[in-house]
């Protein structure tokens, strides 16, 4: 099943898909493998669901791990009170994060994103305590 929206959305053509893609029993196999057990965080749960389900229905597989909505607040914020960041300076850095580490719906660069976001609350920024 080809969604046109979705290559607009994250810039992989069919042709791509066809030429640089995996099927998708050998997907959802390696997900499992790596994934058995675990928690898998998702910021879309519903999007990201809907389409592992299509990828295991047509594996003919259940997946071996969970799928838990979360967001950068949820993971980072506790984070950010414990080491005395108020928010004010919070909001900072989530707004400088976007600056530097843009998310762009694509699992690296919203990875990246969430990287950038943890290392400045962290280590603190110029607004941070």
């Amino acid at each position: 099943m080809w969604d046109p929206d979705a290559e607009k959305l994250h810039g992989i053509s069919l042709k791509q898909l066809h030429v640089h893609g995996h099927p998708p029993f050998e997907v959802a196999r390696r997900m499992n493998e790596v994934l058995a057990g675990r928690e898998l965080f998702s910021d879309a749960p519903a999007d990201d669901e809907r389409w592992l389900r299509i990828i295991f229905d047509e594996a003919g597989l259940d997946p071996a791990f969970t799928v838990r909505r979360t967001h950068a607040d949820v993971l980072i914020a506790p984070l950010a009170a414990k080491l005395g960041w108020d928010s004010a300076s919070y909001v900072a850095a989530k707004a400088e994060t976007d600056r530097i580490s843009p998310r762009t719906h694509r699992a690296e660069a919203d990875a990246r994103h969430l990287a950038v976001l943890w290392h400045i609350i962290s280590n603190g920024f110029a607004e941070g305590p």
